[in-house]
């Protein structure tokens, strides 16, 4: 009887531990498989008028639901202004946390804003940048390169404000400054 005893409560343990083992592979796959994937996704955001205010889109787009954050492959984010023009997010791949509370662009991150009669044409490119879209606020402390119509600019860290069209450098600051009355040329000083 002691010997049946013993061996069923090795069996339990024996089966308690399957079990656990079983739960914990179970869990760490839910760690790294998504809970669901979508291919060519694009989300739009509107105002409380029905305009557009952002769009996201890019080739796919990873949920983890235990981690809580979704990994997008080939991002492409557009703010629309009709006042200012549209301002374009891009990279190789991207992170969103906290419920799109904030967006982290990495890799070949390029931020885009066409010129106009009012304003001239503004490249940004960086390695890394972190996206704040409802302050429409982007920042990075890695190296970055400006183009602004003809002049070039770098800077160690900068934030962008969308809403003011603001641009921080924030150290390290270099430029390049093409004077368009001259567009390039040498003028010699005046004589008097």
């Amino acid at each position: 009887l002691i010997i049946l005893l013993f061996l069923l409560t090795m069996l339990t343990w024996w089966l308690d531990t399957k079990v656990q083992n079983a739960d914990n592979n179970d869990s760490s796959a839910r760690e790294t498989n998504p809970d669901f994937y979508i291919e060519k996704y694009q989300a739009t955001r509107m105002n409380r008028q029905g305009e557009k205010l952002y769009l996201l889109k890019g080739e796919k787009l990873r949920h983890f639901t235990k981690k809580k954050d979704t990994k997008l492959e080939s991002p492409y984010l557009i703010y629309y202004d009709e006042t200012n023009g549209p301002v374009s997010f891009q990279a190789n791949q991207a992170m969103i946390e906290k419920n799109g509370e904030h967006v982290y662009f990495i890799d070949n991150v390029e931020i885009k804003r066409p010129g106009n009669e009012l304003q001239k044409p503004l490249s940004i490119t960086t390695s890394r940048l972190h996206i704040i879209p409802d302050k429409e606020v982007a920042k990075t402390d890695k190296e970055v390169s400006l183009i602004w119509g003809d002049s070039k600019l770098s800077s160690v860290g900068l934030e962008f404000n969308n809403k003011t069209r603001m641009i921080y450098l924030l150290s390290n600051a270099k430029a390049y400054y093409e004077n368009p009355k001259t567009n390039g040329q040498d003028i010699p000083p005046k004589e008097d």
